[in-house]
């Protein structure tokens, strides 16, 4: 009895002496006083929480992934209002409004020590009034404007319909703006044909349903009654043919075409530009005296990918750092009668995309956008016609024939004589795409010879420029570096149809 009496007293004394020692107690608006939240159990790993101590470098690689932001020790979430922000559902006017620089007690983002600003409410405000602030709101509600109009006509959006629950969309793709970045929900115009491409920073979020790298954000089959088919009226609710074709990229080569090379570019500048050019075959004005116009152009095979083995639209999904079936490429093909869109084709590429590159940075994904609206014109056999060439095995366009449309190609080519006859007689115009006017358009190391060729498109400028390396060799013969020059400025000796 006497011992436990003992034994009673010490403990009483020593939690007395914890009570009287001061505890200091950190400022969270200047330390941060939880480094890992995480980290719940002493002495042994919590799985998932990668700023554990106590986890081992073969425990930590067990993980399938770190719990993210500041519950996990990890960089806070940026928000979506910052500039550096790179979540997917941007608004149209985003980065031109954001916020680049913050300063505020939120959580995860401390203050650093300061001296005061002042003893008064004065020097307060006169601290103040040396920062410029901006704002902006916007009042009234937005929505896509079409042309008044109950039927389909140039530039109006084209209509969606869920058949299941019989409501009405629009059909969008990511576009540029003027800002140079991508605004996901831009919507399809009828009969504005679209190619271009949208780069995004592949991300854990992004990898999600309601992203442009989802299947489910894009067009679906009309046969699935549960998503979004086209409208084949303006203002009507009859669901044209729709039909989507899902294809799989599994060659790491076709993939990598998408992808942003982590393989440094460098240009050996002591080297002369090899162009391959036979002065003999370059006329006084650059013009090609060798090529033989008569000959069609090689046909250059395609790359086949595979169609996917379930063609049904799926979510991308996270494994082991690896986005799965995420979108790369979208081609949809509009067949278009009159005011109607009789038919709607789509292929959907995906791919299983890492998230990160072997450099440890987030990969840089570049997705492909074309949208083709196709005259649909039939004649009395019920072949597809263009009323012009009567070309029956072919996609064409209209721009040239007759007036040009902007952002359509030229209609060029090489005129074709007759040099038996004199004078000689015309015969006809090549118009392969070979002989199609066109400027160089450089590749990423900017050097002429690895240039290929950029089509000129009526109403659109364009400015290019290449890389011509010479050497004192060059120089010792002015003829052929005469001839080069000509042969790079003059890509096809072309005639333009008006």
């Amino acid at each position: 009895m006497l011992v436990l009496k003992i034994v009673s007293f010490y403990l009483i004394a020593q939690i007395s002496a914890q009570d009287s020692a001061e505890t200091v107690v950190a400022n969270a608006a200047f330390e941060d006083i939880a480094p890992c939240p995480c980290d719940l159990s002493q002495g042994s790993c919590d799985v998932s929480c990668c700023c554990d101590n106590d986890c081992s470098a073969n425990e930590k690689q067990t993980f399938v992934s770190c719990i993210p932001y500041l519950a996990g020790g990890q960089e806070p979430q940026t928000q979506q209002y910052r500039c550096s922000s790179t979540h997917h559902q941007k608004e149209d006017w985003f980065p031109f409004l954001c916020v680049e620089f913050e300063y505020n007690a939120f959580l995860g983002y401390f203050y650093e020590w300061q001296y005061k600003l002042g003893n008064n409410t004065q020097a307060f405000l006169d601290r103040l009034s040396t920062v410029f602030y901006f704002s902006y709101r916007e009042q009234d509600a937005r929505a896509i404007v079409d042309p008044n109009t109950t039927v389909y006509k140039f530039g109006a959006s084209v209509k969606t319909r869920r058949q299941s629950a019989s409501r009405i969309g629009t059909l969008s793709l990511p576009q540029q703006v003027l800002t140079g970045q991508c605004l996901d929900t831009a919507p399809v115009r009828y009969l504005k044909n679209l190619d271009h491409s949208c780069t995004v920073r592949m991300s854990v979020d992004l990898c999600s349903a309601t992203s442009v790298l989802s299947q489910l954000y894009y067009v679906q089959s009309s046969t699935f009654t549960s998503f979004f088919s086209v409208v084949e009226d303006y203002s009507g609710i009859t669901v044209a043919q729709t039909n989507v074709v899902y294809k799989c990229v599994t060659n790491e080569n076709d993939l990598n075409r998408y992808l942003m090379s982590m393989t440094p570019l460098t240009v050996d500048s002591s080297q002369p530009s090899n162009l391959q050019i036979d002065p003999a075959c370059v006329g006084d004005c650059g013009e090609d005296l060798c090529v033989n116009l008569t000959r069609s152009d090689p046909v250059v095979p395609q790359t086949v990918i595979g169609n996917c083995a379930s063609q049904s639209p799926q979510a991308p999904t996270v494994n082991a750092g690896v986005c799965a079936n995420a979108v790369i490429d979208v081609q949809y093909n509009a067949y278009w009668i009159g005011n109607k869109i009789a038919k709607f084709d789509a292929v959907i590429i995906v791919a299983n995309i890492s998230i990160n590159n072997i450099l440890g940075s987030p990969n840089v994904l570049t997705q492909n956008f074309k949208v083709d609206f196709i005259h649909n014109s039939t004649n009395a056999t019920g072949e597809v016609s263009d009323n012009f060439y009567n070309i029956t095995d072919a996609s064409y366009t209209r721009s040239g024939k007759v007036g040009y449309e902007k952002g359509r190609g030229l209609y060029s080519g090489s005129a074709v004589y007759n040099t038996s006859t004199s004078p000689r007689q015309f015969l006809f115009v090549n118009s392969n795409g070979s002989r199609q006017m066109a400027v160089y358009g450089p590749g990423p190391d900017g050097l002429c010879e690895n240039a290929g060729r950029r089509n000129i498109k009526f109403g659109e400028d364009i400015t290019t420029a290449c890389k011509l390396q010479l050497s004192i060799a060059n120089m010792s013969d002015c003829t052929v570096l005469r001839y080069m020059q000509l042969s790079i400025a003059n890509m096809s000796d072309c005639t333009v149809l008006r």
